[in-house]
């Protein structure tokens, strides 16, 4: 039996890929689409670059046409980690990456995805909540806004979702 948690507990193995030679208009339609910030660039199943909704904005906005590929504005793949590397070993790299995710992978190929939320989310359900509004569900264990995503100390049920003080006007 684990001890502690790894990578592979908390990483999300479906994420959005594209390969380099892709056309960048369907990978701009795809970010949208999907509401999306950041594309992993493929070769086969091997990670070789990455695509943020901001390299296809600067694209635009330099007038690169986006019936270029992925390839043209692709920057350097965000950085890998091991299935199963302990959360504990790879939380200061997440945190330190300015992508704010990395790629997992098994034996070279992209099987999933941790981001930062992953990763605090993790690290949370592990501690008690530390306040909730009255209404809350006491279920809850861990103070993660269901709605922007952010850490928030407090916590509201609103329609079936747990949110924050800023999100709940919008809601």
């Amino acid at each position: 039996m684990r001890d502690e948690p790894t990578v592979r507990d908390v990483m999300h193995r479906e994420f959005l890929g594209v390969s380099e030679s892709d056309a960048l208009e369907d990978a701009a339609e795809l970010l949208i689409r999907e509401n999306a910030d950041h594309l992993v660039v493929l070769r086969g199943h091997e990670p070789v670059g990455s695509l943020s909704a901001r390299n296809v904005l600067a694209a635009v906005l330099s007038e690169e046409a986006l019936d270029d590929d992925v390839a043209t504005v692709m920057q350097p793949p965000v950085p890998t980690v091991s299935s199963e590397e302990r959360l504990a070993d790879v939380e200061e790299r997440l945190l330190g990456e300015d992508a704010g995710h990395l790629i997992v992978t098994e034996e070279g190929e992209a099987i999933g995805v941790i981001t930062e939320r992953d990763l605090l989310a993790a690290t949370t359900t592990a501690r008690e909540p530390t306040h909730l509004h009255e209404g809350s569900d006491p279920a809850v264990e861990n103070s993660i806004c269901e709605v922007c995503g952010s850490l928030s100390p407090e916590l509201t049920s609103v329609n079936g979702q747990l949110v924050c003080p800023d999100c709940q006007g919008g809601l």
